[in-house]
């Protein structure tokens, strides 16, 4: 998640979207206290929603800057 003191601003594009929807929040939640990345996979089978809706959330997530995406290494 990308490191920041800064407050959220109600105007960022794509907050709105996130905020008002609870499994995009359950999943940044769940993001928020792993102490690692975590991959989608991970997140849809601790969430029990499908892989596909897990990185529609994600990828919303990341529009609104609230998490960031890390590629795999060749060893994940």
């Amino acid at each position: 998640m990308p490191e920041t003191d800064e407050a959220l601003d109600i105007r960022d594009p794509g907050l709105t979207d996130v905020l008002g929807d609870d499994d995009a929040l359950s999943l940044w939640e769940m993001m928020r206290r792993a102490s690692a990345a975590t991959e989608a996979e991970t997140l849809a089978k601790a969430s029990g929603l499908s892989l596909e809706w897990v990185h529609d959330c994600l990828d919303r997530l990341v529009e609104a800057d609230l998490v960031e995406m890390v590629r795999a290494t060749s060893r994940r």
